[in-house]
């Protein structure tokens, strides 16, 4: 997997531009990268679009951001990949439009290479979390990715008993997707030490 093959901060492009040429140029850039992260084996690509931000005209940003995955999914990479929108779980605040815009955008590309990555940041709760089945039951036709954000130095973790709900859920939904774990952690910390971790974690979703 390879998130945020566009930069959030120019997201807006896509939005305020008209310049044709330059819009061309991004998507030339952005193609590139693919075939750059094809040679380790990236076969999901994922974007932050910055669809919680105010649109002026949102049937046209839904309309040319749907065009502009289009024309991504031509990239000449030699296997087949997908292409995700991230969303976030929490809301970043409660009347959140991210959802909505991104399920709307997956079903204007119509192309099932072209669907969601679930972002999942389980320190932002502040109570219990909805169950996994409230969660992505408006999404589950476009899932691609569920991602496991949290921040072990900041006491967060991962809690088997949620684990095992997802699990049991993605099973249920012939999920053929990703399941990714992101540790934030600092630069001093031991990236393998808590890779090795996370095997408990990853043996809940090794028939995923």
């Amino acid at each position: 997997q390879a998130r945020d093959i566009l930069p959030p901060e120019t997201a807006k492009f896509l939005n305020e531009s008209s310049n044709d040429l330059a819009y061309n140029n991004l998507r030339k850039s952005i193609i590139h990268s693919m075939l750059s992260a094809e040679n380790a084996g990236v076969a999901h690509f994922s974007l932050q679009m910055r669809l919680d931000e105010p649109f002026p005209d949102e049937e046209n940003r839904i309309r040319k951001t749907a065009a502009f995955l289009r024309k991504l999914i031509l990239a000449p990479l030699e296997k087949p990949f997908k292409l995700d929108l991230q969303i976030r779980f929490p809301f970043q605040y409660p009347q959140s439009k991210e959802w909505d815009r991104a399920i709307d955008i997956c079903n204007m590309a119509d192309s099932k290479r072209i669907g969601l990555s679930l972002q999942l940041h389980s320190g932002d709760f502040d109570d219990a979390p909805p169950s996994p089945r409230e969660i992505v039951t408006n999404i589950l036709p476009h899932l691609h990715a569920v991602e496991f954000h949290y921040a072990p130095h900041l006491g967060e973790s991962l809690f088997e008993d949620e684990l095992a709900e997802w699990a049991d859920l993605l099973k249920a939904n012939n999920f053929d997707g990703l399941v990714v774990f992101c540790p934030h952690l600092n630069p001093d910390d031991d990236i393998l030490q808590h890779c090795l971790s996370l095997q408990p974690c990853a043996d809940f979703f090794q028939e995923v």
